[in-house]
């Protein structure tokens, strides 16, 4: 009797410490999936901010070149000013039968002062765009800046995480292998970050990649799609489901037929 008391109080630690492992293993990797997902987003962010500025600098360069041209106009224009001058200056010397051709002159010479005036107000426009884009940019830069340096401390936190194990061996965790009658169950699940933990792993013949369902009896409750692989369990995203949050502990995986994993 005292054998058999032993064996029972020995069979419940074992239990009690797969139990425990299985709790930090679960943590660790819900940890490391949120600082993975933060890390995504942050990059999503950074990589949005480049092209931002990447298009601003093309408008920026745009407006440069459009300043550019106007300017010589500019300067074309002072030029036939100048000319047109010179040349009403001489037909003034030459007498009152110039006196029509004069005044086509200064017509002309009004007209192309008044072209001047709105060339000028359009290159002020283009000059406080370029201010603008200018300004924009720096603002993009000081983002892209704090951007990257929070970037690096989710990095150089996840490394601190996955150094840290509580030197818990993945391999050393015996899972329950899923009876014949069925594939496997849901070990763990997060709705927030919309993943789950199953029982099946390389020694089932899981890949990455692989669609599962999710049942309740005969009803199937979701898909997901296997991400990480270790021996005996994988993480899986969670792809569809009938209902939000509706996946369970426990609850059935399954391999489902082509159509389905669509």
């Amino acid at each position: 009797m005292e054998k058999i008391g032993l064996l029972k109080k020995f069979n419940i630690s074992r239990i009690f410490l797969i139990a425990i492992l299985i709790t930090i293993l679960v943590y660790f990797i819900s940890l490391r999936e949120k600082e993975k997902k933060l890390r995504i987003n942050l990059q999503e962010k950074l990589n949005n901010v480049l092209k931002e500025k990447i298009v601003k600098e093309e408008e920026l360069n745009k407006v440069n070149s459009e300043k550019l041209i106007l300017e010589e106009t500019v300067n074309n224009l002072k030029a036939k000013i100048d000319d047109l001058t010179t040349e009403l200056d001489k037909e003034k010397a030459s007498g009152l039968e110039l006196s029509e051709k004069l005044k086509e002159k200064e017509n002309e010479a009004e007209r192309l002062k008044l072209e001047l005036g709105k060339l000028k107000k359009e290159k002020e426009i283009l000059e406080d765009k370029i201010k603008e884009a200018e300004a924009k940019i720096k603002s993009l830069e000081l983002s892209l800046v704090q951007l990257q340096t929070i970037k690096s401390e989710l990095e150089r936190k996840l490394d601190n995480i996955m150094s840290k194990r509580l030197e818990v061996e993945l391999g050393k965790v015996v899972i329950k292998k899923p009876a014949s009658s069925t594939i496997g169950r849901i070990l763990a699940v997060n709705h927030a970050y919309e993943f789950v933990v199953i029982n099946l792993g390389k020694e089932q013949g899981i890949e990455v990649g692989t669609v599962l369902g999710v049942y309740r009896g005969k009803e199937m409750l979701a898909r997901i799609r296997v991400e990480k692989i270790y021996e005996n369990m994988s993480v899986a995203d969670i792809v569809q489901e009938t209902a939000k949050g509706i996946i369970r502990e426990e609850d059935l995986v399954k391999f489902i037929s082509p159509e389905l994993s669509e």
